[in-house]
């Protein structure tokens, strides 16, 4: 290769997460503990090409290898809504022929990156999507000043109407999430995420202190939980999940302040709210509502045999959510833990 890489796998690896916060572009999705839960859900194969200077991290692209019905390819990372190499120091272009040459003596088909622009300058995206900032305030009135009015209006609605929200890092509660989540994926003709990944992530992650679960009760009921990771100062809400019959009640705009208000206060800097899909207006309303600063993600799919750009399309996303919107719950989520690993 032409630049000096190293391939690490940071599962074998001492201190890890602490090489990883030298640089200022870490995220959560370059920890140590999101790469154990992606490996224990799904036996992913860590590769995490690394440039150190001296005991400090210069550069980071890390991946891990899917094999699926129609091959195998270089993913970075897996169920990650973002994954930007971490770059400092080099030539970008040296760094992109490096991966593509260690991606084709991996025999991969593709580099399947959810980042990457520095690298693909120019060169129109895989695809594309929305994501949003919000940036604390310390003190969590001024952070409310940013909300859209209709936002501080929701919060007050839940509140008013009984809903109570409670933060927690128990096993009974992930599971109240879960079931929660398959009501939510089947409302959007999705497949259910299997329990044991939500199992590794509350073993890796919410167990660990480096999350937690919020949920909302009304009348001795959870009817909505929302799932945030923490590492170093940055925060995700990672996952969100609701009961549609207690929609009116606002629930999750009270989970989100609550959240913030929680973060905020315990000296944490910023909260990205996830990958949103363009056509999601609803979503994209919701999280822009926050006083978030909204901007375009891009993911870039290089073809190793072709290399070029695969551009993705979403008729395989339609057959999908065709097939599971007519599945019960129970078959959705027994052929979900069957096949998604091979989507990630």
């Amino acid at each position: 290769m032409t630049l000096n890489l190293e391939i690490i796998n940071p599962l074998e690896f001492e201190s890890w997460d602490k090489l990883v916060t030298t640089s200022k572009q870490y995220s959560f999705f370059h920890s140590l503990a999101w790469a154990k839960v992606l490996f224990e859900s799904y036996k992913y194969k860590p590769f995490y090409l690394v440039i150190r200077n001296n005991k400090e991290l210069s550069t980071l692209m890390p991946f891990m290898e899917v094999r699926s019905f129609t091959g195998r390819r270089g993913v970075s990372l897996p169920f990650s809504d973002y994954c930007n190499p971490i770059i400092g120091g080099i030539d970008t272009q040296e760094l992109l022929n490096s991966t593509i040459e260690f991606g084709k003596k991996c025999k991969w088909q593709y580099l399947d990156i959810h980042g990457g622009e520095e690298l693909f300058q120019g060169i129109d995206p895989s695809a594309r999507y929305y994501g949003h900032l919000l940036e604390f305030a310390p003190d969590p009135d001024q952070i409310l000043l940013k909300f859209r009015d209709s936002t501080r209006r929701n919060i007050n609605k839940s509140s008013r109407s009984g809903v109570t929200i409670q933060k927690s890092n128990s096993l009974l509660s992930m599971y109240q999430f879960h079931h929660l989540h398959c009501l939510t994926r089947k409302r959007h003709k999705l497949p259910s995420q299997p329990f044991y990944f939500f199992k590794r992530i509350h073993e890796n992650i919410i167990s660990k202190n480096l999350g937690f679960i919020f949920k909302a009760s009304f009348q001795n009921k959870i009817i909505g939980a929302s799932v945030f990771f923490h590492f170093g100062n940055k925060v995700i809400f990672k996952f969100g999940a609701s009961d549609i019959k207690y929609q009116g009640l606002r629930m999750n705009n009270l989970i989100m302040w609550e959240a913030i208000k929680w973060y905020a206060g315990n000296g944490y800097d910023s909260l990205f709210l996830g990958r949103t899909n363009i056509d999601q207006d609803g979503l994209r309303r919701f999280k822009s509502g926050w006083g978030t600063k909204e901007y375009i993600m891009k993911y870039f799919k290089y073809d190793l045999t072709n290399d070029s750009i695969k551009i993705s399309t979403n008729q395989f996303d339609s057959v999908i959510q065709l097939v599971f919107s007519k599945m019960p719950i129970l078959a959705s989520r027994v052929l979900g833990s069957l096949l998604y690993k091979y989507f990630g």
